[in-house]
């Protein structure tokens, strides 16, 4: 183990343990002082180069996940990405351009810088397009950081301990599915699919690519145990988007590698089975509550069985059924609350409210998010290049090279029930988009010998 993974795993250490004891402020804040200096380290220090700053953000970039208010503000964590990417127009000039050169890459930075300028136009502040920047400086970030095979290794594998920690956190809150930190301790409630999505990008590391991006092939007994535990968090997660992007990936991946595949979910389903001994009757109730009776519609109605996600997609498609041709050509307006609240067409109030309140209503996935906020003509500019990659990476499927494909099919599927921006919709989109021009090429070196 190197001296950066170890440096790496105390600042995860103790950071896990703030949170542990309730103080996320001070966990923040260590974090946030924590990733400033592996950038000036990088910065300052020739022999390690620019490319270590990168590595070392996104290894943490689960955690900024989970306490993004508390990194000195809440757009904390996007100001440093700005800051590396000016340091890298600088430092690392021949990377950036590299990765912004990638037409895939530089349309979907157009797009979403169109998404963003347009609200701000409209009179939209800032502040509700954060997540939005962050997409975009993750998506440069890791498209720089996916062209060198030891750093990306050092990251994803930071990522993986990064997105357990997470849940070793949360744990004591699984009985409620999920708890949000706040000043005052835990708040419960909130949506659980954000940090399971990690947990599918970390399963696609270890299960899927069989350790190989992450450079633990060779450690078999390491891959199996990680393995194991991420996906029995997964499953503790009850994240049901997740789960089904999940087995949509397994079955592809199944049909590629049968032997890996039956090993890996006998293995994991004894686990899965051992689990349930160890957890309490509080514990292994909500899990029951949870699969069984979250399931079933026959008392329930679809809305309460999709925690409200039905209703989402009822009114978003009211919506553009029935607004004006050019409203629904060219959209809303950024900000979807303001259709929902529009008095005179009150698109929410024969389908329900979400959590008990208009005012608490939002469209949380991307595909209506784009339809609606900008209209049909770009969201079917999306839609092409997304299925462009999905079939591009499907070719590279057929051809052994497979990682691709599950990252695009855990995508689509996880953007059916979240706005798929942040870190998380960052690191998805660069896989995706450039992922077929580097691992295609040399730069798919999985055995180099690990020097950070």
């Amino acid at each position: 183990m190197s001296n950066y993974t170890k440096s790496f795993l105390a600042v995860l250490l103790i950071t896990e343990l703030l949170m542990l004891s309730v103080h996320f402020r001070y966990a923040g804040i260590f974090l946030g002082l924590s990733l400033l200096g592996g950038v000036v380290y990088s910065f300052y220090n020739r022999n390690i180069g620019g490319t270590f700053m990168i590595a070392w953000i996104i290894g943490f970039s689960p955690l900024v996940v989970f306490i993004r208010p508390f990194i000195f503000f809440e757009s904390g964590y996007t100001m440093i990405t700005i800051v590396v990417i000016i340091l890298a127009f600088f430092t690392m000039k021949k990377e950036l351009n590299r990765a912004i050169s990638n037409k895939n890459i530089f349309f979907i930075l157009l797009f979403f810088i169109i998404f963003v300028a347009v609200g701000i136009i409209e009179g939209v502040k800032v502040g509700y397009f954060i997540k939005t920047i962050e997409l975009g400086t993750t998506l440069v970030l890791i498209s720089m950081l996916l062209y060198f095979p030891e750093y990306r290794a050092f990251a994803m594998r930071n990522f993986i301990y990064s997105s357990i920690a997470i849940y070793i956190v949360m744990f004591p809150n699984i009985a409620n599915r999920f708890a949000t930190p706040t000043e005052v301790g835990w708040v419960i409630g909130g949506d659980p699919s954000g940090p399971a999505s990690l947990l599918v990008i970390s399963l696609i590391f270890l299960l899927l690519d069989q350790g190989k991006l992450i450079m633990f092939k060779r450690d078999s007994k390491i891959l199996l145990g990680l393995t194991i535990v991420v996906f029995i968090l997964l499953f503790l997660s009850t994240s049901r988007t997740n789960m089904i992007s999940m087995l949509f990936a397994l079955i592809f991946y199944g049909i590629n590698n049968r032997a890996d595949f039956l090993k890996y979910f006998l293995v994991m389903l004894a686990m899965l089975t051992l689990s349930f001994t160890i957890l309490d009757d509080k514990y292994f109730n909500t899990i029951e509550k949870f699969y069984v009776k979250k399931l079933d519609t026959s008392h329930r109605s679809l809305n309460q069985v999709t925690t409200s996600r039905f209703v989402q997609w009822q009114v978003g498609l009211h919506y553009l059924d029935t607004a004006p041709l050019l409203d629904v050509l060219l959209g809303y307006g950024p900000n979807s609350r303001g259709f929902l609240h529009d008095e005179g067409k009150n698109y929410v109030k024969d389908f329900g409210y979400v959590h008990g309140s208009e005012k608490a209503y939002v469209i949380h996935t991307l595909y209506l998010k784009l339809a609606v906020e900008y209209g049909i003509i770009a969201f079917s500019i999306f839609m092409y290049v997304l299925l462009r990659a999905a079939y591009v990476n499907f070719k590279l499927y057929l051809k052994k090279q497979e990682m691709l494909l599950y990252f695009t099919i855990a995508y689509m599927f996880s953007i059916m029930g979240n706005a798929g921006m942040s870190v998380i919709g960052g690191i998805f989109m660069a896989f995706i988009f450039a992922g077929p021009k580097i691992f295609n090429k040399k730069y798919l070196i999985y055995d180099e010998r690990m020097k950070i």
